[in-house]
């Protein structure tokens, strides 16, 4: 079965959506609410599985087959790919349906508020350039759950940091823009 040219393009403009969104839900600092998060979990498991079920059957068809240069795969990496395909295809779906477009629904028409809480620093040896985090309760919905601080900052603050958070909140969540130290007055 051949797919149609219009088909074939619509197919391709949507992945390449779909991994443009998917870049821009990793690189913003969203923190999507509880609620928006079940939601949006059950609309990204919805348009995911029969995405997976369309993949599985077109490869037990044999009208998908995995090979790369003339060489086929051994049982061990199919087995990969049945287990390791409805993960790879929810969470390509998941963040730009919870991220990516909460984010840009929130920028647009979002409250100006801010958030005080309590953040930990965190120093790990990262490959992707966030050496020195700060992590709290108050973003644990978010996808990475920290905030990028510079070493100097690092270096600075005590181990324990009060954060002011400035951004927008609607009721899918709460966009940061801006988080600055501010002094602890309890102590």
């Amino acid at each position: 079965m051949k797919i149609s040219k219009p088909w074939s393009n619509i197919l391709l403009a949507t992945i390449f959506i779909s991994f443009i969104a998917w870049g821009y839900g990793i690189y913003v600092d969203f923190v999507p609410s509880d609620h928006w998060k079940r939601i949006g979990s059950a609309i990204a498991a919805t348009i995911a599985t029969p995405l997976v079920v369309l993949l599985w059957y077109r490869h037990l068809t044999g009208r998908a087959r995995l090979v790369y240069k003339d060489i086929t795969f051994g049982p061990f990496v199919f087995l990969i790919t049945y287990i390791c395909l409805p993960l790879s295809v929810y969470y390509w779906v998941f963040v730009p349906i919870v991220h990516s477009s909460a984010a840009i629904i929130t920028m647009y028409t979002g409250t100006q508020v801010t958030h005080k809480a309590n953040f930990n620093k965190i120093h790990t040896q990262s490959r992707y350039g966030c050496d020195y985090r700060l992590d709290g309760s108050f973003i644990s919905n978010a996808f990475p759950s920290y905030l990028c601080i510079s070493a100097g900052s690092y270096q600075d603050s005590p181990k324990n940091v009060l954060l002011e958070l400035s951004g927008r909140q609607t009721t899918l969540g709460f966009l940061v823009e801006d988080f600055r130290e501010v002094p602890d007055l309890k102590k």
